[in-house]
């Protein structure tokens, strides 16, 4: 083809011109063609006739290219109803091709929008495909008022539709491609047909949760970049819930390194009452976040003080603990707000009395088989910080009754220093010198 496009190169402009009408009235000519069929209502055709059709108007549309480049799919194909005709046209030439004739002929051309406001494409030699487009492909590239936004651009069901085209053609590239994003498609539904513009391009909330899940570089934009938490609020219910809970544990893995400018905006928007209120996040999530803000806090580029704000919604006040959180989670929060004394102060947490009455109750509200030794001695460590010898003395020897040989001997030397004298029993008194024994 290359030759034929030297070949066609002296032709003057309107010679050109004339020759891709000539090549266009032959393309739509074939296709409605009925010299060689008889006059019977119904009769199928030689099986032969629909594949030299389909050769026929791929030689037509690769010669046309290389005499008018870029060239309007309209002036081969008809301007009425382009994208319908062409979509018909690649269904027939797809069909009627070979893999290697499929390949060599969907590589040898390149397709594009004409631009934004016109609904037709245009078509050139090369072997670079062109870029996606989403904004023009969904027909939303006109509606300005929305374009800074993420929303969501139908209501099928799009897991459903896909699979059942898959199915249906045995694309094997498209079962496989279904089969890699099934996890997140069945999850988070919404995400796959959510998009957020930005002028002429587009990305979909799906994009930006797969670009997670593949750890990419995190001072890259491609990352966590600021305009993923618009895809997050254009999902609704448990999509949404879910999709923040997937960007906190992505964020929780990177805080070490992402900029402080990007990791810091992000936390307090995931921990915004725009995500969190009303129960929005699971109340597991809770637990990721205030992880995130462990981690962040022990940074030396970042200021207690950029992260008080933060600090101060990690309360059992916080809706999701309230609404849906069990005692075990609550209890788990709490702890994790003992970390570090940057986060006990941001969280600006009650009186000693009032904390330890709090954590017993939660303990005691937990079924037994869940009472796990690391709350335990979290609770008990959580009261010696707080300087409560008094309530040690009555509840910690209880507490530790609760804990078998294995639960025991998750305490540190440190520990059993200072539960010695408020502990009586022989058995816990027999384990510490065991573990004092271990480590000295």
């Amino acid at each position: 083809m290359a030759n034929v496009g030297e070949l066609l190169s002296p032709l003057p402009p309107q010679h050109r011109s004339d020759l891709v009408a000539l090549l266009g009235v032959l393309f739509r000519r074939t296709l409605a063609d009925d010299s060689r069929r008889t006059l019977v209502p119904y009769l199928p055709a030689p099986a032969h006739r629909i594949r030299q059709d389909a050769i026929y108007t791929a030689n037509l549309l690769l010669l046309a290219a290389q005499v008018e480049s870029p060239l309007p799919v309209s002036r081969v194909i008809g301007g009425d109803a382009t994208l319908d005709r062409w979509r018909r046209q690649t269904h027939l030439w797809r069909s009627q091709f070979g893999e290697a004739s499929w390949g060599a002929f969907i590589t040898s051309l390149r397709v594009q929008p004409v631009d934004r406001d016109t609904r037709d494409l245009v078509v050139m030699p090369g072997t670079d495909p062109a870029a996606l487009d989403p904004a023009w492909a969904l027909d939303l590239s006109g509606l300005g008022e929305l374009a800074a936004a993420a929303h969501a651009v139908e209501q099928q069901p799009l897991s459903t539709r896909l699979h059942t085209l898959a199915a249906f053609i045995w694309d094997a590239d498209l079962q496989c491609l279904l089969q890699a994003v099934a996890p997140l498609l069945d999850r988070v539904p919404d995400a796959f047909i959510t998009y957020r513009f930005d002028g002429d391009k587009g990305v979909s909330a799906a994009h930006d949760l797969i670009a997670l899940l593949c750890r990419p570089d995190p001072r890259s934009p491609h990352g966590l970049h600021p305009g993923i938490l618009e895809g997050l609020r254009a999902l609704a219910g448990d999509n949404g819930a879910l999709a923040v809970d997937l960007v906190a544990r992505h964020l929780r893995d990177v805080a070490d390194d992402l900029p402080p400018g990007i990791a810091i905006p992000l936390l307090d928007d995931l921990t915004s009452p725009q995500h969190t209120g009303s129960g929005g996040v699971a109340a597991r999530t809770w637990l990721v976040l205030a992880d995130c803000l462990a981690r962040l806090a022990g940074r030396r580029d970042v200021s207690p003080a950029e992260l008080a704000p933060i600090a101060r919604r990690f309360r059992r006040e916080a809706p999701a603990l309230d609404n849906g959180g069990t005692a075990e989670l609550r209890l788990e929060s709490l702890l994790k707000e003992a970390v570090t004394t940057h986060l006990w102060r941001g969280a600006a947490r009650d009186d000693a009395e009032t904390i330890l009455a709090t954590a017993l109750t939660l303990h005691d509200h937990i079924p037994e088989d869940r009472r796990t030794p690391t709350l335990v001695i979290g609770v008990l460590r959580l009261a010696r910080d707080l300087g409560a010898d008094d309530w040690l003395a009555v509840h910690a020897e209880r507490l530790l009754l609760t804990l078998d040989q294995d639960g025991l001997w998750q305490l540190r030397p440190t520990d059993v220093d200072w539960m010695c004298p408020v502990v009586r029993s022989r058995r816990l008194r027999a384990e510490f010198d065991r573990i004092q024994a271990a480590w000295r």
